[in-house]
């Protein structure tokens, strides 16, 4: 979070776009160890239903931030400037900093790290364990399922204002929406899980996604009107509440010698491939692509999903 926030301030004084660039990459860089390290505090503190429905709580804000954040920075872009943006989140940077040194204690002591030293922990046996189906196949469905998000998000301004027509504060209103779905969803997995089991979740969650995806690409390929989409991509977004908490609870679940490690594989899986569907779901008019991209990913999704849940009770019957 230093780091992060010297960053923030090189971003609001920065007066080349070249050194702007270079400050946020600095800024996404230093600022992602706060996802990393925020799931592995809770894979430390607590496993099992409670670990998965803290992680759902935590992907109220996670889960939410990508959908809200650009709407946000266009409500503000208006009245205080793209610099003034920066600041706002340099705010936030200054913030977090804080609350972190005044409530988060060390998860994992001296004692209890040199105790896994001494057992092994972050050797070659932990390598194998984030190289296993058992972590690999949840760590690709819930990377998957994140990147059906991320294509809707990249593409989302083309189909809203040029497909629909809908003015600036309409989309954004169109845009609440999904967010607010994200959010319920997401709370109420954190009710469910604690008499549903977590799989059970997800394998719903992803599901629902699956079938909304394919219809949306149906009604695409039909070329009925643009406003027949609204419905289905609402159902693709919002049911991914049951699966982004309940996914990261069963990938780190599976790799209890080497939660750090895990959680950030999962956010580079997470980012890395929501990054590259983001550029594929843009390409041409952003209708057709959108709606391949996403129907692609959520495939990719349920079968890794499938395959995990396949793994997980082979392992489990031996």
């Amino acid at each position: 979070m230093v780091v992060c926030i010297a960053a923030g301030v090189a971003t609001v004084l920065a007066t080349s776009l070249w050194v702007l660039v270079a400050a946020r990459f600095a800024e996404g860089l230093s600022g992602s160890a706060g996802m990393v390290l925020g799931r592995a505090v809770i894979a430390d503190l607590v496993t099992g239903v409670a670990a998965a429905r803290a992680m759902s709580l935590m992907m109220i804000v996670g889960g939410v931030a990508p959908v809200v954040g650009p709407t946000l920075g266009g409500v503000l872009v208006g009245p205080i400037g793209w610099r003034g943006v920066l600041d706002v989140v340099l705010a936030l940077t200054v913030l977090m900093l804080v609350l972190v040194l005044s409530y988060v204690p060390e998860t994992l002591p001296a004692e209890r790290r040199e105790a896994e030293r001494l057992a092994g922990v972050g050797g070659p046996s932990t390598t194998s364990e984030l190289l296993s189906p058992t972590f690999v196949l949840p760590t690709l469905a819930f990377a998957a399922a994140f990147a059906v998000m991320m294509a809707y998000i990249s593409a989302s301004p083309f189909l809203y204002q040029e497909r629909m027509g809908l003015s600036e504060a309409a989309y954004g209103a169109a845009f609440g929406v999904i967010a607010l779905g994200l959010v319920l969803t997401s709370a109420l997995s954190a009710r469910l899980v604690l008499r549903v089991a977590a799989a059970r979740l997800a394998g719903v969650g992803i599901t629902v996604v699956l079938a909304a995806c394919l219809l949306l690409l149906v009604l695409v390929l039909a070329g009925v009107p643009a406003g027949w989409y609204a419905a289905p991509i609402l159902l693709a977004v919002a049911p991914l509440g049951l699966v982004m908490g309940n996914g990261t609870a069963l990938a780190l679940a599976a790799v209890p010698r080497a939660r750090g490690a895990a959680s950030a594989v999962l956010g580079a899986a997470q980012f890395g491939l929501g990054g590259l569907m983001s550029v594929l779901a843009g390409l041409g008019d952003g209708t057709l692509p959108q709606a391949l991209v996403m129907t692609a990913c959520a495939v990719v999704a349920a079968a890794s999903f499938a395959l995990a849940r396949r793994v997980a009770r082979v392992g489990a019957g031996r």
